[in-house]
């Protein structure tokens, strides 16, 4: 995974629910697919 800059990283490090949370937000948006809430989720269990 790609980081703008570290304290992304150490913020991912620290959350790693973070993305999925945002892809949420998103959605409720309506600025998410439905494939971008799956890799999300995808990405949460892995870190599981």
């Amino acid at each position: 995974m790609y980081y703008d800059n570290l304290d992304d990283r150490q913020q991912m490090e620290q959350n790693p629910a973070a993305p999925f949370v945002d892809a949420i937000l998103n959605a409720i948006k309506g600025e998410a697919t439905a494939i971008d809430f799956t890799v999300a989720w995808l990405r949460l269990r892995q870190t599981r």
